[in-house]
């Protein structure tokens, strides 16, 4: 992976949404979703779109391609990495088909089509990250095989969050525990392996 890459990814994908949620006073971070910020006719719909999501699954893929040519290869790995392509998936599709204010479960053409695109990546994102967490650990990364099954954890703890109508009030609290956790486990994988090989 590519440190570059990876603080860009927490930089589009963590910082600019925080920033923006903090500079629309009728967002709810603990209530609303990340993807509220670029709805149509949100605030600062354009810069969350194109300078949060866009960025997020370019900078996503890269990180997760760079991964994987300078991984020792498995099938195991290569199934983990092809999952996690679907994170890629759900934030482009975020970019192509904005949500409805409020981000309901039904909504226009353009809602519907976000909520399957979106569900991808959530799906597909526990399975990757425990083949990916059985790789390192065959492999004799122990700490990286931990810290990815831990990161797996919070995936699914998330998403089910966010899918628990109980849960309303804290849906955006679920998702960035799913989301931001996630983006966090590429940056700390990116800096263990450049450590391993400078060592």
């Amino acid at each position: 992976m590519s440190i570059l890459a990876a603080m860009l990814l927490l930089a589009a994908g963590v910082v600019l949404p925080m920033a923006l949620g903090s500079m629309w006073p009728d967002y709810n971070w603990t209530a609303n979703y990340l993807s509220e910020l670029g709805a149509t006719g949100a605030p600062h719909g354009f810069w969350m779109t194109y300078g949060g999501f866009l960025p997020v699954s370019i900078f996503w893929t890269l990180s997760i391609v760079l991964f994987y040519l300078r991984s020792p290869k498995s099938s195991a790995l290569l199934a983990g990495v092809c999952l996690l392509l679907g994170t890629s998936v759900s934030y482009f599709g975020a970019v192509l088909f904005r949500c409805d204010l409020g981000c309901p479960i039904e909504g226009s053409e353009s809602q519907v089509m976000h909520n399957l695109l979106g569900v991808i990546g959530y799906l597909a994102t526990p399975p990757a990250l425990i083949l990916i967490g059985l790789h390192f650990n065959k492999t004799g990364q122990k700490l990286l095989g931990s810290l990815t099954f831990l990161t797996a954890a919070l995936c699914i703890a998330g998403f089910v969050g966010m899918a628990t109508p109980e849960n309303a009030d804290f849906r955006g609290l679920s998702q960035r525990m799913a989301d931001f956790s996630l983006f966090g486990w590429v940056a700390a994988v990116a800096f263990l392996l450049k450590q391993k090989a400078a060592a």
